[in-house]
């Protein structure tokens, strides 16, 4: 699960309700992101190292 697809899924929110859905999901989804991290540390870091010049072009 890539930056650039949190932030689509995030604008996807906004899209259907902009105020309370777009609140809940995203502290939500920031945990669920947390906890997922966490427990694959070091598959997060190798997907960091391999994207990071990725996500420098695309940001």
């Amino acid at each position: 699960m890539s930056i650039v697809y949190k932030i689509d899924a995030l604008s996807e929110i906004g899209e259907r309700d902009e105020k309370k859905t777009k609140f809940y999901k995203m502290k939500r989804r920031r945990w669920r992101y947390f906890f997922w991290r966490t427990r694959r540390i070091a598959d997060w870091r190798n997907f960091m190292l391999a994207e990071r010049a990725g996500l420098i072009n695309t940001v």
